[in-house]
């Protein structure tokens, strides 16, 4: 394992866990909100969007790229 692509990888876990919390947070803050009002979920008003959602998304992206170097080093 070469300890730059070790480095990265744990940036890229904690950003990943970073952002993951924010967007769960917003989600359950969005849920039930929307539920409250609407009877529904945001998810079954809307689908699955949200600015924290789609960062979410690509910070797994760039973690699974990264622990894949990793795996390869």
């Amino acid at each position: 394992m070469q300890p730059g692509k070790l480095r990265i990888a744990i940036d890229e876990a904690e950003r990943f866990i970073r952002l993951a919390k924010k967007a769960q947070t917003r989600q359950d803050k969005d849920w039930k909100i929307d539920s409250v009002r609407l009877g529904l979920t945001m998810r079954e008003r809307y689908g699955n969007i949200s600015k924290e959602n789609a960062t979410c998304k690509r910070a797994s992206l760039d973690l699974t790229r990264a622990l894949s170097e990793l795996r390869k080093s």
